[in-house]
């Protein structure tokens, strides 16, 4: 089953989520739980591979098997190109020296290995600009390197990893869940979005260590942090949360979510749900609706903290049953102003470090 989060508002602004539900064969099962991630490997766009194909002279023999190294003894062409290899993003600075040699025409040969021998050029012609190998190739119209030569010399296409958004065993399927926002050029979610209702994907599942529901301390107080797609994990936790509760015959701890998007009709991520308080489970809900202050000014998850205040903090340390903060989403520029508002409501740096240490503090967070 497939879904969009966001409206057609949303968009049209460029920004698109889907919630996606990733069944085990039949007979099978998914060993997962919320907190856990799974893997996905996915292929690049088959538009790309067959004008790569083209560049390359292996058109005609793009089905056909062949031995192409000790780590991939046998494939073809076309499966190389799609499955196997990094080909869509920029290239790596290794890439384009090892490929240098293969140019006909001496003076590409050399404009190729000075462009990779020169770090500024680099980064604004390569790196900044995204130049995949197609676009090399196409710029050095003398490069046609092997393929076996590629397969030693371009990174593999390496697994993405989408945290899982439900709890399992919640709804007796075994489905995971996830939610991705789709992003232009994206290899994997643009494959993922690709994707028809009852197609197979290659998945499995990555465990997400000590970020996980705590099944055995429901009374202790949890706050979760997670704008945008960051929320992903906290709707299993919540639906476990709520599943476990019932089955103990016990009512769990303050459980916060603070969730922040651009606009309510836009990407209220799971919204309605979320709202609806996961039979109790959710017991404080803040919204940082970041596009609809008054005056402009954007309103994000750490200033809904700080409006919370002492209700907040006095949660997390109270004695005896202490809380948790765990958080997830971007890792260059929330997690710093949210860990920033967190050591001033509780009282500095040193606070933060015990409660990590303790496993109190929790992040998964990404660039």
């Amino acid at each position: 089953a497939r879904r969009y989060l966001t409206t057609d508002a949303s968009h049209a602004n460029g920004r698109t989520v889907l919630h996606m539900e990733i069944a085990p064969p039949e007979g099978g099962r998914l060993a997962a739980q919320p907190g856990d991630a799974l893997g996905l490997m996915a292929a690049n766009d088959p538009a790309l591979v067959e004008r790569l194909l083209a560049r390359l002279g292996l058109s005609a023999s793009a089905d056909r098997t062949f031995a192409c190294g000790d780590s991939l003894p046998y494939c073809t062409p076309r499966e190389a190109l799609a499955r196997r290899l990094e080909v869509a993003g920029a290239c790596r600075k290794s890439t384009v020296r090892s490929l240098a040699v293969f140019c006909a025409d001496g003076g590409e040969r050399a404009a190729m290995a000075a462009l990779a021998a020169d770090k500024a050029r680099f980064r604004a012609e390569v790196t900044d600009a995204q130049l995949s190998l197609l676009g090399l190739l196409e710029r050095f119209t003398s490069c046609t390197p092997p393929l076996a030569a590629l397969l030693e010399v371009v990174p593999s296409l390496a697994p993405r990893y989408y945290s899982l958004c439900n709890d399992p065993g919640d709804d007796g399927t075994g489905a995971c869940h996830v939610a991705f926002s789709v992003v232009e050029g994206g290899v994997a979610t643009n494959y993922l979005a690709g994707r028809a209702v009852g197609d197979a994907v290659d998945v499995f599942v990555h465990p997400g260590g000590n970020f996980a529901h705590p099944d055995d301390d429901l009374k202790a107080p949890l706050v979760m942090i997670g704008p945008g797609t960051g929320v992903a994990p906290f709707r299993g936790f919540l639906q476990r949360r709520a599943r476990l509760a019932a089955a103990r015959g016990i009512t769990a701890g303050p459980a916060w979510l603070f969730f922040g998007c651009r606009r309510r009709d836009h990407d209220f991520l799971y919204g309605d749900e979320l709202e609806g308080g996961f039979d109790g489970a959710l017991t404080q809900l803040e919204v940082a609706f970041s596009r609809e202050a008054e005056g402009g000014e954007k309103v994000y998850v750490q200033h809904k903290m700080a409006a919370a205040g002492e209700q907040l903090y006095e949660a997390l340390l109270q004695g005896g049953t202490k809380g948790r903060v765990m958080i997830c989403g971007d890792g260059a520029h929330m997690a710093k102003s949210v860990g920033a508002e967190l050591a001033r409501g509780l009282g500095g740096d040193a606070v933060l470090k015990t409660m990590r240490e303790e496993g109190r503090y929790i992040l998964d967070l990404w660039s």
